[in-house]
């Protein structure tokens, strides 16, 4: 057991764009979301229409 809570593992990748938002996209649920990283609140998630796998 980890020391720290690290949320869901996933195979995905993370870009951050000039404007401060993220956006994240994962294989195993399915969805991406976007991130405003200075208050780090949830801006939106979307479904994929098909799973990238």
């Amino acid at each position: 057991m980890l020391p720290w809570t690290i949320g869901t593992p996933n195979n995905g990748g993370a870009i951050v764009m000039a404007s401060g938002i993220g956006l994240i996209a994962a294989v195993t649920d399915n969805l991406i979301r976007s991130i405003d990283m200075k208050s780090g609140k949830s801006c939106a998630k979307m479904s994929f229409l098909l799973p990238l796998r």
